[in-house]
């Protein structure tokens, strides 16, 4: 069983669980340990003592979760005892290809601004995990579509929860707001304390231009939008597709 070194329900069921499987930890060893800035994992299996020194800088799908997801896996398939070592996942790394829209690398210009379609994020949860994700780089992220209500007052106002944002964001660069729920995005991450720039467009299109326009060199461009798309497009995929053609063009602007 594998958890969360930190997590306090999981901790809570490996305990309840009880019985005696082999316990490995994410966050501490045995099992998978990250560096600062989710570059570098060491694996250690507990039934063996086989340990593992992965770098993951060639890992194609961005993010710390998918660092500690590639760690898990790596502890995974060592423990299967069947041979499978560190230097063989190390040689894997490179060839693994993240599924499209699910913090994919869509573009990287001269400038080293690289452009992160994570149009999957629908919700916000998945936003918050998203920009989590860029760790050691500046963001601006472009959030906003058709929002999923999460309560109402009662003088009618609709809240889409956008302020649990508010942590993960606070290391970054600026928020650019669009779409549906645009105006709600902003009004509700200010509520929130967030102290960042937050622009507002009424598209997507403009909301990728306005971005292009606050980066710097060196930072990061994420579309996670913590909404649903269905304001301007068919449905996450077509607004991920539209962004990464955004993204090849803005060199262009």
């Amino acid at each position: 069983m594998v958890r969360m070194a930190a997590d306090p329900v999981l901790r809570k069921l490996a305990s309840n669980a009880g019985g005696s499987g082999t316990r490995a930890w994410l966050g501490g060893l045995p099992g998978v340990q990250l560096d600062s800035q989710s570059r570098r994992a060491v694996v250690v299996v507990p039934t063996t003592g086989e340990e593992a020194r992965l770098y993951l800088t060639s890992l194609r799908a961005v993010g710390a979760h998918n660092a500690v997801n590639a760690g898990t896996a790596a502890l995974l398939a060592m423990s299967l005892d069947v041979g499978i070592t560190g230097k063989t996942i190390q040689d894997a790394i490179c060839q693994l290809q993240p599924p499209p829209h699910r913090m994919e690398i869509v573009f990287q210009d001269d400038k080293n601004v690289t452009w992160i379609n994570d149009s999957k994020a629908t919700n916000v949860d998945a936003a918050v995990v998203g920009i989590n994700g860029i760790v050691g780089r500046k963001a601006v992220v472009l959030l906003g579509g058709l929002g999923k209500p999460v309560s109402t007052s009662e003088d009618g106002v609709v809240r889409y929860g956008f302020g649990r944002l508010a942590s993960a964001l606070a290391p970054h660069r600026a928020v650019v707001a669009f779409g549906a729920q645009g105006k709600s995005v902003q009004e509700e991450l200010c509520a929130a304390g967030v102290t960042l720039p937050i622009e507002r467009e009424e598209t997507m299109v403009a909301a990728v231009e306005r971005a292009g326009r606050l980066v710097e060199p060196g930072d990061v461009v994420l579309l996670s939008p913590a909404c649903a798309s269905f304001d301007e497009f068919n449905d996450f995929t077509h607004r991920g597709r539209v962004f990464a053609e955004l993204a090849n063009g803005s060199s262009k602007n």
